[in-house]
């Protein structure tokens, strides 16, 4: 028997991975009373969370990754000695794999063969998103974190076929031929099947714990913005407002977006038409069915394998991703105003902060004149005769 059990969870991408990760860290104390741990290597990455623990298996960016992969295996190996349960987390091994001195098509076998010789098994966790869905969701990121400025029927052509991480089973068949198919565990990911609709109750339940076990659930952030604040960031990114000087409008979108949240402006628009949607799944049939007669449904009967993924949404019709001006404009305007009302706050924060010196500055300025009157030789003359040392003072009147 292994003396301990290591949970790699390599995302997919836009599958809750950072919710997963927060709650690790978040419990991290009560989990390794439990006998799990989440281990922190103490490296930290300018670009990346410091919620994601197991970065280091996957960067080469510079030499100090290599170092780093140095250190951190004698602390996982070091971490099997005192719990019988290790939880690594990294979507990055999903989209680019592993690095390994021997190429990343390596990384698999590589990394399982070092865990069976020091007696540790590998379970590996991945959740899989409908594609369609996932590739709207990484178009959104684009939108909102970088200078994306296709629509998206344009961005799935040009990227959506050509990206081949969303051919699940391929991708899957890689790692299975380096770890094993039975060392891994694939969910779709589907909130509607998960408890309470949460990915965390469900990857707990995968690793062996349950919500009941006195954790603390740190609230899951949406940071997801409706429709027409979107194609407003969009619009944002072709044009000048995207230069740093006026970046703090960006910042201005998410009050924006809580506005339109408290005033129930979120409608739903359709980035792809019923019809855009199937045709663009039907490329992905054989490799969804695939994977869930291969990882998902493993012993299930031929005919009894349900479908990957949900489809009972497909021939929902929502609003064409039209946009009036009235409605950009109204997005920009608000944009203007909080960011207009943003910085007379921060003018009124720093005229009260730069009181607040120049009375600091006025009083040592005080000291430090009265100290060198103290210092004189004048006044240390009037010490030695008795004589008070007055800075000021009024002649006395001659009787």
């Amino acid at each position: 028997m292994a003396k301990s059990v290591l949970f790699l969870h390599i995302g997919t991408p836009k599958t809750g991975t950072s919710a997963i990760q927060l709650f690790l860290v978040t419990n991290r104390e009560a989990l390794e009373k439990k006998g799990w741990t989440y281990p922190d290597f103490g490296f930290v990455y300018p670009d990346a969370s410091e919620t994601r623990n197991a970065l280091w298996l996957a960067r080469e960016m510079d030499p100090s990754d290599d170092e780093n992969r140095k250190k951190a295996m004698p602390q996982l190996l070091s971490a099997a000695e005192q719990f019988p349960h290790m939880i690594l987390s990294e979507e990055s091994l999903w989209t680019q794999g592993g690095y390994c001195s021997e190429g990343r098509e390596h990384f698999w076998r590589t990394f399982a063969s070092f865990l069976k010789e020091n007696d540790i098994d590998l379970k590996i966790i991945v959740y899989l998103r409908r594609q369609d869905q996932y590739l709207y969701s990484y178009w959104a990121q684009k939108v909102k974190k970088r200078d994306e400025t296709r629509l998206f029927r344009q961005f799935a052509e040009e990227f959506g076929l050509a990206h081949t991480k969303l051919d699940y089973c391929a991708q899957l068949d890689l790692i299975a031929e380096g770890v094993g198919a039975e060392n891994m565990i694939v969910r779709p990911y589907d909130r509607s099947r998960f408890e309470n609709g949460s990915i965390v109750y469900d990857f707990l339940g995968i690793v062996g714990l349950t919500p009941d076990d006195g954790f603390e659930f740190p609230e899951e952030s949406n940071s997801s913005m409706s429709d027409c604040v979107l194609e407003a960031k969009r619009l944002m990114n072709r044009s000048l407002f995207q230069n740093r000087s006026t970046g703090f409008l960006y910042s201005s979108l998410w009050e924006v977006q809580r506005e339109f949240e408290q005033e129930g402006k979120l409608k739903r628009r359709n980035a792809f038409s019923s019809a855009e949607r199937k045709e663009f799944l039907r490329a992905y049939e054989k490799t969804n069915e695939e994977t869930a007669r291969r990882y998902v449904y493993p012993d299930a009967e031929t005919d009894q394998i349900p479908p990957l993924f949900p489809t009972d949404d497909l021939d929902r019709e929502y609003e064409e991703w039209t946009f009036s001006v009235e409605e950009i404009a109204d997005v920009y305007n608000r944009c203007l105003f909080v960011a207009n009302r943003n910085g007379n706050e921060k003018i009124l924060k720093l005229q009260q902060k730069n009181r607040r010196l120049q009375k600091r500055n006025k009083n040592l300025r005080e000291k430090v004149l009265l100290e060198r009157w103290r210092q004189s030789p004048m006044n240390r003359m009037k010490e030695k005769m008795g004589k008070s040392p007055q800075i000021r003072g009024k002649k006395k009147s001659r009787d």
